[in-house]
C-alpha cells in the first residue's frame, strides 16, 4: 500500500498537470496561463526532479496537440523555459517568502519572454535585417504582461494553498515560511 506522502504527492503532480492543462484553455488574457508558476510549485515541492520537470512538461504535451503547433525550435525554446522555473523552485531550499516567490516567477516570465521571441525571430518570422530582432519583441511587448500577470497570480494561488493546508511536507517545505 503507497504511503500518505507518495498518495499526497501524486495528487499533488495530478493537480498540478490537470490546472496548467486547463489554465491554457481559458479566454482570461493571451498567454495568462499557469504552466511556469505549477515548475515553480513543483520545483519547490517535489523531491524528485523528474517529478517536477514532468509537472510542466506534462502540461504542455497533453494541451499542445489541441492548441495547435509551432516549429521544433520554438517547441525547444518554449518547453525549456517552461521547465526552468522548477530550477527556481528548488533554489528556494524549502523556504519560500513572498518576495522569493514573486522574483522568481517575474524572472520566470522575463527568461520566457527574451528566450522564446529570440526563437521566433531565428525562425525568420520577422526577416534578419537590420531591426528585425527589434520589431520581433516590440510585436511580443503586448503579451508580455498577460504572461507576468499569469505567472504571479497562478504562483499566489500555488503557494497560498500551500501555506494554507500546508500539504504535509513540513520537513522539506515549511508552510510558515510563506507567511514571513
Amino acid at each position: 500500500m503507497p504511503t500518505r506522502s507518495l498518495v499526497l504527492d501524486g495528487v499533488v503532480f495530478a493537480a498540478l498537470v490537470a490546472a496548467a492543462f486547463v489554465s491554457r484553455f481559458a479566454e482570461v488574457a493571451p498567454n495568462f496561463a499557469a504552466v511556469a508558476a505549477a515548475g515553480l510549485f513543483a520545483g519547490f515541492y517535489f523531491r524528485s526532479r523528474a517529478a517536477a520537470v514532468g509537472v510542466p512538461i506534462l502540461a504542455m504535451v497533453l494541451s499542445d496537440p489541441f492548441l495547435g503547433g509551432y516549429p521544433w525550435y520554438q517547441v525547444i525554446a518554449v518547453y525549456g523555459c517552461l521547465a526552468l522555473p522548477v530550477v527556481f523552485g528548488r533554489m528556494m531550499n524549502g523556504s519560500a517568502s513572498w518576495g522569493r516567490v514573486a522574483g522568481s516567477s517575474l524572472a520566470a516570465s522575463i527568461v520566457f519572454f527574451v528566450v522564446t521571441n529570440f526563437a521566433v525571430w531565428a525562425g525568420g518570422v520577422y526577416g534578419y535585417g537590420p531591426g528585425d530582432l527589434a520589431r520581433c519583441y516590440v510585436a511580443a511587448a503586448p503579451f508580455f504582461k498577460y504572461t507576468v500577470s499569469g505567472d504571479l497570480f497562478y504562483a499566489g494561488l500555488f503557494f497560498g494553498v500551500h501555506a494554507l493546508v500546508g500539504l504535509g511536507r513540513a520537513a522539506r517545505v515549511p508552510a510558515a515560511a510563506l507567511v514571513r
